[in-house]
């Protein structure tokens, strides 16, 4: 089931996992990635070494769980470069594999913000369709999705 959640701190969350944006370019400094960087700071670091054993690209997101989070982090990139437009055909590959992580783990509820629509410059109603027609059915029926708009 999805859920829309308004005028609260995402960061805030209490779902098993929270998914973050982020790039394949080397920094989290953008956007819920630099908050996510500023309250979880060994995030980062993991972040780097995904990226350098090729564990996260576009298309496949990496799950980390900060020391301190009350929830696991999952790193969803959404643009190859900083202050670049998202695509999205990054969205649809992305989710196609959050589907299967979400499957894997067994988890049953997660937090999400507006993928690709901030810096990534996407409309909402293109990549809100692409995650409904995801995330819902297909083995997720009983997962409870928070999407903070």
């Amino acid at each position: 089931m999805i859920r829309y959640v308004q005028n609260q701190d995402i960061l805030k969350a209490q779902t098993e996992a929270l998914v973050t944006s982020v790039t394949t370019a080397g920094t989290m400094s953008q956007g819920l990635a630099s908050q996510v960087v500023s309250t979880y700071p060994d995030v980062e670091g993991e972040y780097k070494e995904a990226l350098a054993s090729g564990n996260l690209a576009i298309g496949k997101v990496w799950s980390i769980m900060p020391q301190t989070a009350p929830y696991i982090v999952i790193l969803f990139p959404t643009s190859p470069e900083e202050s670049r437009k998202s695509k999205l055909e990054y969205i649809k590959q992305g989710m196609e594999n959050l589907k299967d992580v979400v499957k894997v783990h067994g988890w049953k509820s997660l937090a999400m913000p507006k993928l690709g629509t901030g810096v990534g410059g996407l409309e909402w109603e293109e990549v809100q369709k692409v995650i409904v027609d995801t995330l819902l059915g297909d083995g997720l029926e009983d997962v409870d999705i928070y999407i903070y708009e």
